[in-house]
Protein backbone atom coordinates (compact mmCIF):
# COMPACT_ATOMS: atom_id res chain seq x y z
CA UNK A 1 0.00 0.00 0.00
CA UNK A 2 1.57 3.53 -0.85
CA UNK A 3 0.18 6.97 -0.23
CA UNK A 4 -0.35 8.64 -3.16
CA UNK A 5 -2.38 11.93 -1.56
CA UNK A 6 -2.57 13.86 1.53
CA UNK A 7 -5.67 16.73 2.22
CA UNK A 8 -4.34 18.55 5.25
CA UNK A 9 -6.97 20.47 8.08
CA UNK A 10 -6.80 23.38 6.00
CA UNK A 11 -7.48 21.78 3.12
CA UNK A 12 -4.11 22.17 1.13
CA UNK A 13 -3.48 18.59 -0.43
CA UNK A 14 0.12 17.25 -1.55
CA UNK A 15 -0.77 14.20 -4.16
CA UNK A 16 2.51 12.48 -5.51
CA UNK A 17 3.09 12.48 -9.55
CA UNK A 18 5.64 10.60 -10.58
CA UNK A 19 8.56 12.00 -13.12
CA UNK A 20 10.09 9.87 -16.00
CA UNK A 21 13.32 8.88 -15.66
CA UNK A 22 14.09 11.85 -18.25
CA UNK A 23 13.61 14.71 -15.73
CA UNK A 24 16.41 12.74 -13.67
CA UNK A 25 18.27 12.09 -16.35
CA UNK A 26 18.77 15.98 -17.28
CA UNK A 27 20.37 16.65 -13.90
CA UNK A 28 23.46 14.16 -15.27
CA UNK A 29 22.99 11.99 -12.27
CA UNK A 30 25.21 8.94 -12.73
CA UNK A 31 22.27 7.63 -10.18
CA UNK A 32 19.14 8.39 -11.71
CA UNK A 33 17.81 5.19 -12.54
CA UNK A 34 17.97 4.55 -8.61
CA UNK A 35 16.26 8.10 -7.82
CA UNK A 36 13.67 7.33 -10.33
CA UNK A 37 12.73 4.38 -8.63
CA UNK A 38 12.70 5.58 -5.31
CA UNK A 39 10.76 9.08 -6.19
CA UNK A 40 7.88 7.26 -4.19
CA UNK A 41 9.19 6.49 -0.52
CA UNK A 42 11.61 10.23 -1.13
CA UNK A 43 8.15 12.18 -1.74
CA UNK A 44 6.38 10.51 1.42
CA UNK A 45 9.67 10.85 3.98
CA UNK A 46 10.25 14.64 2.58
CA UNK A 47 5.86 15.36 2.21
CA UNK A 48 4.01 13.06 4.63
CA UNK A 49 6.61 11.76 7.56
CA UNK A 50 7.06 15.27 8.95
CA UNK A 51 3.52 16.41 9.04
CA UNK A 52 1.87 13.37 10.91
CA UNK A 53 1.42 12.48 14.27
CA UNK A 54 2.87 9.35 14.68
CA UNK A 55 5.38 7.51 16.63
CA UNK A 56 8.50 7.21 14.00
CA UNK A 57 9.85 4.30 16.18
CA UNK A 58 6.85 2.32 15.16
CA UNK A 59 6.83 3.18 11.78
CA UNK A 60 10.10 2.79 11.10
CA UNK A 61 9.72 -1.02 12.72
CA UNK A 62 6.39 -1.87 10.42
CA UNK A 63 8.65 0.10 6.93
CA UNK A 64 12.01 -1.65 7.92
CA UNK A 65 10.91 -5.04 9.73
CA UNK A 66 12.64 -3.97 12.38
CA UNK A 67 12.54 -5.48 16.04
CA UNK A 68 13.47 -4.26 19.62
CA UNK A 69 17.48 -4.64 21.05
CA UNK A 70 15.95 -7.33 23.03
CA UNK A 71 14.06 -8.92 20.70
CA UNK A 72 15.68 -11.77 18.37
CA UNK A 73 14.66 -13.80 15.97
CA UNK A 74 15.14 -17.54 15.24
CA UNK A 75 16.39 -18.99 11.92
CA UNK A 76 12.69 -20.92 11.06
CA UNK A 77 11.65 -17.00 11.02
CA UNK A 78 13.36 -16.44 7.71
CA UNK A 79 12.55 -18.81 4.93
CA UNK A 80 15.08 -20.20 2.63
CA UNK A 81 15.06 -17.30 -0.25
CA UNK A 82 15.84 -14.79 2.33
CA UNK A 83 18.74 -16.82 3.88
CA UNK A 84 20.05 -17.28 0.45
CA UNK A 85 20.01 -13.67 -0.43
CA UNK A 86 21.59 -12.59 2.66
CA UNK A 87 24.60 -15.33 1.43
CA UNK A 88 24.44 -13.97 -1.62
CA UNK A 89 24.69 -10.04 -0.39
CA UNK A 90 27.87 -11.16 2.18
CA UNK A 91 29.50 -12.70 -0.99
CA UNK A 92 28.64 -16.52 -0.19
CA UNK A 93 27.30 -18.66 -3.08
CA UNK A 94 25.94 -22.08 -2.38
CA UNK A 95 29.14 -23.37 -4.27
CA UNK A 96 31.39 -22.02 -1.80
CA UNK A 97 29.72 -23.28 1.26
CA UNK A 98 29.99 -26.55 -0.59
CA UNK A 99 26.93 -28.30 0.57
CA UNK A 100 23.11 -27.28 0.51
CA UNK A 101 22.45 -28.46 4.21
CA UNK A 102 23.74 -25.34 5.16
CA UNK A 103 20.61 -24.06 4.95
CA UNK A 104 18.65 -27.03 6.36
CA UNK A 105 16.86 -26.08 9.45
CA UNK A 106 18.12 -29.22 11.39
CA UNK A 107 21.79 -28.44 10.49
CA UNK A 108 21.49 -25.34 11.63
CA UNK A 109 19.71 -26.36 15.20
CA UNK A 110 23.04 -28.90 15.74
CA UNK A 111 25.22 -26.33 15.28
CA UNK A 112 23.70 -23.74 17.66
CA UNK A 113 23.21 -26.67 20.41
CA UNK A 114 26.76 -27.64 19.45
CA UNK A 115 27.42 -23.88 20.45
CA UNK A 116 25.85 -23.57 23.08
CA UNK A 117 26.71 -26.90 25.17
CA UNK A 118 30.08 -27.73 23.96
CA UNK A 119 33.25 -26.49 25.30
CA UNK A 120 34.59 -23.44 23.18
CA UNK A 121 38.49 -24.91 23.64
CA UNK A 122 37.42 -28.40 21.85
CA UNK A 123 35.06 -26.80 19.33
CA UNK A 124 37.95 -24.78 18.64
CA UNK A 125 39.93 -27.63 18.53
CA UNK A 126 37.95 -29.62 16.10
CA UNK A 127 37.60 -26.83 13.43
CA UNK A 128 41.11 -26.20 13.12
CA UNK A 129 41.19 -29.96 12.69
CA UNK A 130 38.86 -29.93 10.11
CA UNK A 131 40.50 -26.55 8.68
CA UNK A 132 43.64 -28.37 8.12
CA UNK A 133 42.07 -31.48 6.99
CA UNK A 134 40.28 -29.86 4.13
CA UNK A 135 43.45 -27.34 3.70
CA UNK A 136 41.18 -23.71 4.67
CA UNK A 137 44.26 -23.21 6.66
Amino acid sequence: MKIVKITLEDGTENEFKELPLEEFQKKASYRSHFYHQNQHTAWEQDNILPRLKTDLEDWAKDQYSLIDEDEKREIDYFNDITILNECRNRGLSLSEIGNESIINQNFIDRIIEISKRGDDNYIDSVLESLEKLYRIK
